[in-house]
Order: C-alpha cells, then structure tokens, then sequence
C-alpha cells in the first residue's frame, strides 16, 4: 500500500472515530461533540446542516460565530440548569453551545432528534439578535417549537384543561421559565406554544416570521412586536387571556367521553330508577284498567239475568 493511500485511509478512520471534530456551516465553524451511542458524525453533520438551511432560508441574515454541539448520552452531565432532567437539548449563549441528548439517552426516534435540534438551533440563531435579552423567554419558545414542527394537540389540550384558572394566563409570568418546576415548566411550553398560535390567528400566517426579522434587523422586542402587529406588546398582554379564551375553549369538549364515562355509573342508577318508576306507572295503568274491564263485565252479566 502507497504512503497516499495510507494516509487517505488514515484520515478516513480518523473522522469515522473521532468525538471530536470542527465543521464549516453558514452560521459559522461548529465544533461537533459526539459522544453518541446512535449516530454517527456523518449523520450528524448532515442533520445540522439541514436544519441551519431550513432556518437559513426562512430568515435569511443570520450572523456568524463559531458554536459548539455536544450530543451526549449521559444524564448525569453537570449541567447548569434544572431543567436538564426532563430536557431533550439545552442552549447556552456567549459562546454559543447546544448541548442535545443522544437518540438512546432520550428514547426517541432520528425524526424526533432532528426537530430537536432545529429547536435549539433556532435559539442560536435568536441569540444572536442585537437585543436578545429584551425577547421575552414565551416568544423564544414558542417560535423554536414552532418552527420545529413540535406544537401538537397536547399543548393545546394543556391549556383548554386549565382555561378557567385566569391566574395561569397572566403572559408575563412566562417572561422567565427559572424556578419552575417540571409540571409548571411544562404548562410554560403550552402558554408558549398557544401564544404563537394565537398570533398567527389574530394577525396572519406570516407575523412571527415578521417579528423575528425586524429582531434580526436590529429591534427590541417591544419595538418588533409594536411594528409588526400594530398595538404594543403590554395590550397583547391585556388581551391575551380572553383571546386564548375564546380560541381553545372548545377543545374542552374532547375531554367530553372521559368525562361520560366517569359518571356513567351514575346515569346508568339514574336511568335506572327513570324505568323502574315509569313501568310501575304502567303496571299501575294495566291493574286500573285491567280492573274496570272485569267491573264491566260484572255489569253486563247483571244485565242479561
């Protein structure tokens, strides 16, 4: 074998084995963390450079920066968030680092991982916007699951079975995710969801999109908001729980049959005492009329004697 041909081999086995590894995407140089039982780093690669095209393409100017993806497969990592136990991926800014849990880790399916990353690369890419910190923690969320195809019935759900509970609608608690426990964290990515739902219900199809390039182009949330949609984010906030109201309310009839079947027995005692009480009534009628048939009868034999 030819020294070329050994170090083409060389390298090949190098990039197949390696748990560590430096990428060019269009946001940037990614260093890859691999430490996966599942995927490999080609099939990472891939599924990273898929998803940065699709957010890439959607909003266009998105600034460089070097960024580091660490797939792991260990759910003990010293991690600086308590969320991380019931989390699928985590990001982190300046520097930018996503940190994504490993199909087997997770006990989910490759299309699963690939929403996931999309998510958190997402927030990467809002990260980088000039005035990040003003983006409230709802908004970012729900545009990552937005945009990662994650919305689903469940949230929804989430938020008709607890409408009536005015206190859980306040938008501003959601501002801020920390302190929450896993319950409370997970009614916040209901809200989240439901707000970007109900954006795009009140304003059009293309508002979040609208938002997020002016954050892009260099405005606060208050002031994206305000150009996008007309009224300012403080009057979303007033609105916001009449509207979400009156948009998921009717998703508490699908709770309808569990709730029939749980005071099934109840009607079936009810009903039951309904027919009991209305054959003795008829039992009660046959006996009346059973006995003005026989006094009729008595009559007429008097009658013919």
């Amino acid at each position: 074998m030819s020294n070329y041909i050994k170090y083409i081999v060389f390298i090949a086995l190098n990039i197949a084995f390696t748990h560590e590894l430096t990428i060019p995407t269009l946001w940037g140089n990614c260093t890859l963390i691999n430490h996966s039982n599942s995927l490999s780093n080609e099939k990472l690669i891939d599924i990273i450079e898929i998803e940065i095209r699709k957010l890439n393409h959607k909003y266009h100017s998105i600034s460089k920066a070097p960024f580091t993806i660490i797939v792991t497969n260990n759910n003990n990592l010293n991690v600086s968030s308590s969320h991380w136990k019931w989390s699928l991926g985590i990001t982190y800014k300046n520097p930018d680092k996503i940190i994504i849990k490993d199909l087997a880790l997770a006990k989910i399916s490759i299309q699963r991982f690939a929403k996931v990353m999309h998510h958190e690369l997402n927030h990467v890419m809002i990260n980088r916007t000039k005035y990040v910190n003003t983006i409230p923690r709802w908004f970012k969320e729900g545009l990552a699951m937005k945009t990662a195809n994650e919305i689903s019935i469940y949230h929804k759900l989430k938020i008709a079975s607890n409408i009536n509970n005015r206190d859980l609608f306040n938008l501003n608690n959601y501002n801020s995710f920390i302190g929450m426990n896993k319950n409370e964290f997970q009614f916040a990515y209901s809200i989240s969801a439901g707000s970007i739902l109900l954006l795009e219900n009140l304003y059009g199809p293309n508002i979040i999109q609208t938002i997020v390039q002016s954050l892009i182009n260099g405005y606060n949330f208050n002031q994206a908001f305000l150009n996008s949609t007309l009224i300012s984010i403080d009057d979303f906030n007033d609105l916001f729980y009449q509207e979400i109201k009156n948009h998921f309310f009717w998703l508490k009839l699908i709770n309808l049959p569990k709730n029939l079947f749980v005071i099934m027995p109840f009607l079936l005692i009810i009903g039951f005492y309904i027919k009991s009480y209305k054959n003795r009534k008829t039992i009660k009628k046959w006996e009346i009329e059973e006995k003005i048939e026989e006094e009729l009868e008595k009559l007429n034999n008097i009658d013919i004697n």
